[in-house]
Protein backbone atom coordinates (compact mmCIF):
# COMPACT_ATOMS: atom_id res chain seq x y z
CA UNK A 1 0.00 0.00 0.00
CA UNK A 2 3.04 2.27 0.51
CA UNK A 3 6.78 1.91 -0.54
CA UNK A 4 9.68 2.13 1.62
CA UNK A 5 12.45 4.63 0.76
CA UNK A 6 16.43 4.83 0.91
CA UNK A 7 18.57 7.64 2.20
CA UNK A 8 21.05 8.75 -0.45
CA UNK A 9 23.85 11.08 1.97
CA UNK A 10 27.16 12.43 0.28
CA UNK A 11 29.82 14.20 2.43
CA UNK A 12 32.84 16.53 1.06
CA UNK A 13 35.93 17.69 3.08
CA UNK A 14 39.44 18.81 2.12
CA UNK A 15 42.33 18.41 4.65
CA UNK A 16 41.54 22.16 5.53
CA UNK A 17 37.88 22.17 5.46
CA UNK A 18 37.01 19.42 7.71
CA UNK A 19 32.96 18.48 8.68
CA UNK A 20 32.98 19.88 12.55
CA UNK A 21 29.79 19.16 13.33
CA UNK A 22 28.98 16.32 15.90
CA UNK A 23 25.65 16.02 15.08
CA UNK A 24 24.10 12.48 14.08
CA UNK A 25 21.11 13.51 12.50
CA UNK A 26 21.37 13.95 8.80
CA UNK A 27 17.79 15.87 8.53
CA UNK A 28 19.75 18.43 11.19
CA UNK A 29 22.76 18.58 9.92
CA UNK A 30 22.38 18.91 6.30
CA UNK A 31 20.29 21.99 6.73
CA UNK A 32 23.54 23.34 8.94
CA UNK A 33 26.67 22.25 7.20
CA UNK A 34 27.96 22.95 3.65
CA UNK A 35 29.42 19.31 3.29
CA UNK A 36 26.32 17.35 3.74
CA UNK A 37 23.72 16.41 1.48
CA UNK A 38 21.35 14.03 1.52
CA UNK A 39 18.30 12.45 -0.37
CA UNK A 40 15.16 10.41 0.16
CA UNK A 41 14.80 7.53 -3.10
CA UNK A 42 11.83 5.68 -3.09
CA UNK A 43 12.24 3.17 -5.68
CA UNK A 44 8.64 2.51 -7.77
CA UNK A 45 8.14 -0.77 -9.74
CA UNK A 46 4.95 -0.51 -11.46
CA UNK A 47 3.24 -3.45 -13.19
CA UNK A 48 1.65 -3.98 -16.78
CA UNK A 49 0.04 -5.96 -18.87
CA UNK A 50 -0.51 -6.72 -22.43
CA UNK A 51 -2.56 -3.47 -24.09
CA UNK A 52 -5.68 -4.14 -26.09
CA UNK A 53 -3.17 -3.41 -29.44
CA UNK A 54 -0.90 -5.55 -30.63
CA UNK A 55 2.71 -4.70 -29.08
CA UNK A 56 1.01 -2.52 -26.46
CA UNK A 57 1.31 -2.11 -22.46
CA UNK A 58 -1.46 -1.55 -20.33
CA UNK A 59 0.14 -0.27 -17.38
CA UNK A 60 -1.31 0.15 -13.57
CA UNK A 61 -1.04 3.41 -11.37
CA UNK A 62 1.18 3.05 -8.11
CA UNK A 63 0.45 5.51 -5.13
CA UNK A 64 2.90 6.43 -2.58
CA UNK A 65 2.56 8.55 0.80
CA UNK A 66 5.03 11.58 1.49
CA UNK A 67 5.29 13.48 4.38
CA UNK A 68 6.01 17.33 4.31
CA UNK A 69 7.39 18.59 7.67
CA UNK A 70 8.29 21.88 9.64
CA UNK A 71 11.23 20.91 11.91
CA UNK A 72 11.72 25.15 12.20
CA UNK A 73 10.51 27.11 15.39
CA UNK A 74 7.99 29.06 13.49
CA UNK A 75 5.27 28.38 11.47
CA UNK A 76 5.94 28.11 7.14
CA UNK A 77 4.19 28.47 3.97
CA UNK A 78 5.47 26.10 1.44
CA UNK A 79 4.90 25.06 -1.90
CA UNK A 80 5.15 21.48 -3.13
CA UNK A 81 6.67 21.07 -6.64
CA UNK A 82 6.36 17.91 -9.03
CA UNK A 83 9.08 18.05 -10.97
CA UNK A 84 8.56 15.69 -14.03
CA UNK A 85 11.10 16.86 -16.55
CA UNK A 86 11.72 12.68 -16.49
CA UNK A 87 8.41 11.36 -15.94
CA UNK A 88 6.07 12.16 -18.82
CA UNK A 89 2.98 10.45 -17.23
CA UNK A 90 0.37 11.29 -15.25
CA UNK A 91 0.40 12.47 -11.62
CA UNK A 92 -2.83 13.02 -9.28
CA UNK A 93 -2.91 13.98 -5.69
CA UNK A 94 -4.84 13.08 -2.59
CA UNK A 95 -4.76 15.98 -0.36
CA UNK A 96 -4.70 16.32 3.76
CA UNK A 97 -8.81 16.80 4.72
CA UNK A 98 -7.02 19.54 7.07
CA UNK A 99 -4.83 21.00 4.97
CA UNK A 100 -4.76 25.25 5.09
CA UNK A 101 -3.51 27.41 1.97
CA UNK A 102 -2.44 31.54 2.07
CA UNK A 103 -3.90 31.77 -0.85
CA UNK A 104 -7.20 29.03 -1.91
CA UNK A 105 -7.77 31.02 -5.15
CA UNK A 106 -3.69 29.84 -6.52
CA UNK A 107 -3.21 26.87 -3.97
CA UNK A 108 -4.20 24.10 -6.67
CA UNK A 109 -4.59 26.09 -9.96
CA UNK A 110 -2.22 23.62 -11.63
CA UNK A 111 -4.20 21.30 -10.93
CA UNK A 112 -7.75 19.64 -12.12
CA UNK A 113 -9.94 18.77 -8.74
CA UNK A 114 -12.26 15.04 -9.45
CA UNK A 115 -14.59 14.49 -7.02
CA UNK A 116 -15.43 10.87 -6.41
CA UNK A 117 -18.48 10.65 -8.09
CA UNK A 118 -16.68 11.61 -11.54
CA UNK A 119 -14.32 8.91 -11.62
CA UNK A 120 -14.69 8.17 -15.29
CA UNK A 121 -11.30 7.59 -16.49
CA UNK A 122 -8.78 4.74 -15.80
CA UNK A 123 -6.50 6.76 -13.93
CA UNK A 124 -9.42 7.91 -11.49
CA UNK A 125 -11.16 4.77 -11.21
CA UNK A 126 -7.75 2.94 -10.25
CA UNK A 127 -7.64 5.40 -7.33
CA UNK A 128 -10.91 4.62 -6.42
CA UNK A 129 -10.03 1.04 -5.43
CA UNK A 130 -7.27 2.43 -3.76
CA UNK A 131 -9.69 4.21 -1.80
CA UNK A 132 -11.75 1.17 -0.89
CA UNK A 133 -8.59 -0.86 0.27
CA UNK A 134 -7.38 2.17 2.29
CA UNK A 135 -10.51 2.35 4.34
CA UNK A 136 -10.29 -1.38 4.24
CA UNK A 137 -7.07 -1.19 5.84
CA UNK A 138 -7.93 1.80 8.26
CA UNK A 139 -10.74 -0.67 9.40
CA UNK A 140 -8.93 -3.79 10.37
CA UNK A 141 -6.19 -2.14 12.06
CA UNK A 142 -8.96 -0.11 14.38
CA UNK A 143 -10.11 -3.81 14.86
CA UNK A 144 -6.94 -4.82 15.70
CA UNK A 145 -5.51 -2.12 18.26
CA UNK A 146 -9.18 -2.46 19.93
CA UNK A 147 -8.80 -6.04 20.92
CA UNK A 148 -5.14 -5.87 21.70
CA UNK A 149 -3.20 -4.37 24.09
CA UNK A 150 0.13 -4.50 22.42
CA UNK A 151 0.09 -1.71 19.88
CA UNK A 152 1.43 -2.43 16.52
CA UNK A 153 2.98 0.89 15.95
CA UNK A 154 3.91 0.63 12.40
CA UNK A 155 0.57 -0.24 11.25
CA UNK A 156 -1.13 2.56 13.54
CA UNK A 157 1.37 5.21 12.49
CA UNK A 158 0.53 4.00 8.53
CA UNK A 159 -3.31 3.98 9.44
CA UNK A 160 -3.32 7.40 11.02
CA UNK A 161 -1.62 8.63 8.04
CA UNK A 162 -3.78 7.06 5.36
CA UNK A 163 -6.70 8.62 7.77
CA UNK A 164 -5.54 11.74 7.39
CA UNK A 165 -6.14 11.88 3.77
CA UNK A 166 -9.69 13.48 1.95
CA UNK A 167 -10.77 10.64 -0.26
CA UNK A 168 -13.64 12.66 -1.62
CA UNK A 169 -11.54 14.00 -4.39
CA UNK A 170 -8.05 13.89 -6.14
CA UNK A 171 -6.48 17.02 -7.97
CA UNK A 172 -4.96 15.39 -11.19
CA UNK A 173 -1.66 17.62 -12.78
CA UNK A 174 -3.29 19.77 -15.82
CA UNK A 175 -1.51 18.17 -19.16
CA UNK A 176 1.69 20.21 -20.30
CA UNK A 177 3.12 21.19 -17.08
CA UNK A 178 6.57 19.84 -16.34
CA UNK A 179 6.59 21.16 -12.59
CA UNK A 180 2.69 20.98 -11.11
CA UNK A 181 2.78 22.75 -8.28
CA UNK A 182 0.90 23.02 -4.86
CA UNK A 183 1.29 26.86 -3.72
CA UNK A 184 1.08 28.50 0.05
CA UNK A 185 0.35 25.16 1.89
CA UNK A 186 0.49 26.18 5.78
CA UNK A 187 2.77 24.33 8.27
CA UNK A 188 2.66 24.90 12.01
CA UNK A 189 5.97 24.90 13.97
CA UNK A 190 6.50 21.25 14.24
CA UNK A 191 3.58 20.46 11.87
CA UNK A 192 3.69 17.70 9.26
CA UNK A 193 1.04 16.62 6.77
CA UNK A 194 0.96 13.62 4.27
CA UNK A 195 0.14 13.76 0.90
CA UNK A 196 -0.76 10.73 -0.97
CA UNK A 197 0.44 10.63 -4.87
CA UNK A 198 -0.58 8.09 -7.68
CA UNK A 199 1.97 8.15 -9.96
CA UNK A 200 0.48 6.46 -13.87
CA UNK A 201 3.88 5.39 -16.52
CA UNK A 202 3.16 6.54 -19.85
CA UNK A 203 1.31 3.82 -22.21
CA UNK A 204 4.23 3.85 -24.57
CA UNK A 205 6.44 1.84 -21.73
CA UNK A 206 8.39 -0.78 -21.99
CA UNK A 207 9.60 -3.26 -19.55
CA UNK A 208 13.03 -2.12 -18.36
CA UNK A 209 12.14 1.43 -18.75
CA UNK A 210 12.75 3.65 -15.91
CA UNK A 211 11.71 7.35 -15.20
CA UNK A 212 12.23 9.68 -12.15
CA UNK A 213 9.99 12.15 -10.60
CA UNK A 214 11.18 14.70 -8.16
CA UNK A 215 8.78 16.51 -5.41
CA UNK A 216 10.59 19.52 -3.98
CA UNK A 217 9.52 21.35 -0.66
CA UNK A 218 9.73 24.86 -1.09
CA UNK A 219 9.97 27.84 1.22
CA UNK A 220 10.69 31.03 -0.83
CA UNK A 221 14.02 30.15 -2.60
CA UNK A 222 15.25 27.62 0.21
CA UNK A 223 14.50 23.57 -0.36
CA UNK A 224 13.30 22.24 3.11
CA UNK A 225 12.35 18.66 2.05
CA UNK A 226 11.09 16.14 -0.43
CA UNK A 227 11.86 13.12 -2.40
CA UNK A 228 12.68 11.88 -5.28
CA UNK A 229 10.77 8.58 -7.18
CA UNK A 230 12.43 6.45 -9.78
CA UNK A 231 9.81 4.46 -11.38
CA UNK A 232 10.60 1.10 -12.70
CA UNK A 233 8.80 -0.59 -15.47
CA UNK A 234 8.70 -4.32 -15.16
Amino acid sequence: MTHDHVCLAAFTTTPGDLIASVNTSLDQVTMSDKHIVHRNVHLVPVGSTPGTEPGTLRMFPQTVLLDFHNASSKGSVVDLVFDRAHFPGEIALTLPKKIEFSDKNRAVSDFTEVPRDAFKEFLHEEVGRWFERVGEFIERVGEKLSGDASDDLPRSRRSERLASLDRSRIYQANTGLLTPTIRGAVLSSGGKFTVGITILAPSSSKPGDSYRLDVIQRDGAAIKGGSTYVIAIA
